[in-house]
């Protein structure tokens, strides 16, 4: 089945519907209707990984990266979908803690999935079904590391990223 990654970087860019390796080219009315007729079924924590490398003293800067990969399998009921997640926290340069979360999520459907679909909704749609989970599960696990549990931001597809000042001032 399919599968793709996208660096921290990519998660905030603007988006278009990536171009199929198979020969059918995207087609927008199809895949507005495949996503008019699934139905999400579940959502779970399917595994994860917790190292803190600093102890329970919340760090001054930290620098977050995430990476993520999705893949899908088909059931009989529809599909299964499998988003991973590999956080690194990072202070000028030095590896303070890493998080890995993988997501599963069952979609009821009567269409099947293909890969050419897939392509698109594993960029544009999984991540709006668990990114709130992802969001959550960090702000809890820094919680649990005695650090100072704070929110990511919310996932934005469509959007150019903004630069943070700090590049800005690279830049410049």
């Amino acid at each position: 089945m399919a599968a793709r990654s996208r660096s921290a970087k990519q998660l905030t860019r603007a988006i278009a519907p990536t171009q199929s390796t198979e020969e059918e080219p995207f087609d927008p009315h199809a895949f507005a209707d495949f996503i008019g007729q699934i139905r999400l079924q579940g959502i779970w924590l399917s595994s994860a990984k917790v190292v803190n490398k600093v102890g329970p003293v919340t760090p001054e800067h930290v620098a977050i990266g995430i990476d993520d990969s999705s893949t899908w399998k088909p059931q009989e009921w529809g599909f299964r979908a499998l988003t991973e997640y590999r956080i690194r926290l990072t202070d000028n340069r030095k590896l303070l803690a890493t998080v890995d979360a993988s997501f599963a999520v069952d979609f009821a459907s009567g269409q099947p999935m293909t890969d050419s679909i897939f392509n698109t909704f594993g960029e544009v749609n999984l991540p709006v079904n668990t990114w709130p989970y992802l969001r959550e599960f960090l702000a809890s696990s820094f919680g649990r590391m005695n650090w100072t549990p704070f929110t990511l931001p919310a996932l934005k597809r469509g959007v150019p990223p903004q630069r943070s000042q700090d590049e800005a001032e690279e830049t410049q």
